[in-house]
């Protein structure tokens, strides 16, 4: 599996694309590209009280942006973005490994956070948290 660093990728029928898909920030930054179960990406962010349930046709016909985390000290999520689509993939495909691009800070976070971090909400989420990972730019 190739990550979206640079080109769209398909995974399980669905286009990721960091540059034009749907959520797709304007600002580039180097990140690391994992690829991680939706449930963990799901437990490490905010908890999502409104799924919005418009996503899932728009996710069948259009490339959408991979979600994101940004970690402080490799230890705590202090921010993410794209919980909804996260949600409707869970929903339509089930727990599956997307990309999702991972912004960190402090020495050796990326060691760190692949084995457990404090969520959002401050519940830790034992790791692994990925399966294989890649540095990039998203």
């Amino acid at each position: 599996m190739d990550f979206p660093s640079s080109l769209p990728v398909y995974h399980h029928g669905i286009c990721f694309d960091a540059y034009a898909g749907f959520g797709a920030r304007k600002t580039w930054r180097p990140v690391l590209w994992t690829m991680m179960s939706l449930s963990h990406f799901l437990q490490l962010a905010t908890p999502l009280l409104r799924p919005r349930v418009d996503l899932h046709s728009l996710i069948d016909q259009h490339p959408i942006c991979p979600p994101r985390l940004k970690i402080w000290q490799g230890l705590r999520v202090i921010e993410h973005d794209g919980r909804h689509r996260a949600q409707a993939l869970y929903q339509m495909l089930g727990n599956m490994e997307i990309p999702i691009s991972v912004e960190g800070s402090g020495l050796d976070w990326q060691k760190t956070f692949q084995q457990g971090a404090l969520s959002q909400s401050g519940t830790w989420v034992q790791g692994p948290l990925y399966s294989k990972s890649e540095d990039g730019y998203a």
